[in-house]
């Protein structure tokens, strides 16, 4: 006890000393390095925030892992969706709710297990690019759970539902007004958000699938009525029609059908019919759209291009089996093609090898049996995300800022809010004993 309490003062005084030290250094280069300063003046706000509240940089990220706009930072290309997710991440590493449930323990295992794996290619291809990438990929998967566990064990579950639905409803009504305005000039093409930030049809769509996923589902510790929770989803999904992102309906409708299967008669199958009758026609109408695009004569659209990259993904990967080309080795111009594989396991496989492969394999795969383990009426809800989310890698890029983490954050808030109710179930049976 003694020592204890010696090191707790011994660490507030290095803690206050560095503090003042801090202070003394700020002022003093405040006059000539403005920038700078209120740059690290702020992210000291957040780490202080981080560490009293941790729930509410959890939820302040969740909003902005939306944001997809493009910042140039120290000659490293970052999206505020990165920026965020790491900024964000740093003061939950030291105050994140603990003790880690169990399931929550082997899915940051299980992510560490796929870092090791690709950490044979960063140590034989050291590119700047691929050493970014190592960590981003981390942040993707570990720092969302992470996130995500905290707002749900730290019982802020329904604030964090309510700013996804809240920023899902405002990105489709966003996507949905240019939509209108297309078709009103007669243009018909996908549409491609402008404002208020860019936004590619894709990055969009699977944003709004996750959404529309958490609308449908409204489990009960979300707080979403029933009605507000089929508007969000309905809305949702209109803005992925316009979008036309056929991964996000196609992960949609696999995400619907992993809740609908899992939902209690009560609560979910008793709407089943009506939504397996809006989600047929959409499946086969983009089958029919694939089917069109590849016996067309146009070798360039969006399923023949595909085809193309696919083969030539299999010759990169020829010059290394075992640990492929590299993190982004399309970013290096080692090779005649630059194209980043539009399929998750090509594009782990080009760039860490059959060793990265079994590691990313394990991960998803052992990810989807521990989120199915956990309580249907908790977690249903992450299984589907993450489900959907493999299901759209399958058509597309993979490691995409927001893309990945989003789905992994909800899981987390999942996992949290299972590891809280666990405890207060054991402990009312504890005081009934």
């Amino acid at each position: 006890m003694i020592v204890r309490q010696f090191l707790t003062r011994l660490a507030l005084a290095i803690t206050a000393a560095l503090a003042l030290l801090g202070l003394a250094a700020l002022g003093y280069l405040l006059p000539s390095h403005q920038t700078p300063v209120l740059v690290l003046v702020a992210l000291a706000a957040i780490w202080a925030i981080g560490l009293t509240d941790p729930a509410l940089i959890a939820l302040a990220t969740i909003s902005l892992i939306f944001v997809p706009a493009r910042l140039g930072a120290a000659g490293v290309d970052l999206t505020v969706s990165d920026l965020a997710l790491v900024v964000g991440l740093i003061p939950l590493l030291v105050s994140a709710p603990r003790p880690f449930s169990a399931p929550m323990r082997t899915m940051l295992w299980l992510s560490v297990g796929y870092q090791v794996a690709i950490a044979f290619t960063v140590i034989l291809h050291p590119t700047r690019s691929g050493i970014v990438e190592w960590f981003h990929e981390w942040a993707l998967v570990s720092g969302a759970l992470l996130i995500g566990w905290t707002i749900g064990r730290a019982d802020r579950a329904r604030a964090g539902a309510v700013v996804l639905s809240v920023t899902g409803l405002a990105l489709a009504l966003l996507v949905i007004a240019q939509g209108l305005r297309q078709l009103i000039a007669g243009n018909l093409a996908p549409v491609y958000l402008s404002w208020p930030v860019e936004f590619h049809k894709n990055f969009a769509g699977s944003l709004l699938c996750a959404v529309a996923l958490v609308g449908y589902a409204h489990p009960h510790w979300s707080g979403l009525s029933r009605r507000f929770g089929l508007f969000v989803f309905w809305v949702c999904t209109t803005g992925i029609a316009f979008t036309q992102s056929r991964q996000a309906l196609i992960g949609l409708a696999v995400g619907v059908t992993i809740l609908v299967l899992r939902a209690d008669h009560t609560v979910l199958r008793r709407r089943s019919q009506l939504i397996f009758l809006a989600v047929i026609p959409v499946l086969a109408a983009v089958s029919v759209l694939v089917r069109d695009q590849l016996r067309s004569g146009n070798e360039f659209n969006s399923a023949n291009q595909r085809l193309d990259w696919f083969a030539d993904s299999f010759d990169v990967w020829q010059t290394d089996y075992l640990f492929g080309a590299g993190l982004r080795w399309w970013y290096e111009g080692i090779f005649e093609v630059e194209f980043q594989p539009p399929n998750a396991e090509l594009e782990v496989l080009t760039s860490a090898g059959l060793v990265g492969l079994v590691g990313f394999v394990v991960m998803c795969l052992g990810g989807v049996r521990v989120l199915a383990a956990v309580p249907p009426t908790v977690g249903s809800l992450g299984l589907a995300v993450i489900v959907a989310r493999l299901v759209q890698g399958q058509l597309d890029i993979f490691w995409v800022a927001g893309q990945s983490s989003l789905p992994y954050a909800i899981a987390g808030i999942c996992l949290g809010v299972a590891a809280r109710e666990a405890e207060q179930t054991r402990r009312e049976r504890e005081l009934v004993a």
